[in-house]
């Protein structure tokens, strides 16, 4: 029980890193959008 809870809080982690990796990259594939934003 207590592993299967330990899978899939394993398995939501990389599913989030894995996007916000994908995202990060994205934005850092398109340098000429870092011009229009604005912090």
């Amino acid at each position: 029980m207590c592993s299967n809870k330990l899978l899939q809080v394993a398995d939501c982690v990389i599913f989030v890193a894995l996007h916000t990796y994908l995202l990060f990259s994205h934005w850092l594939s398109e340098p000429h959008h870092q011009d229009s934003i604005t912090i």
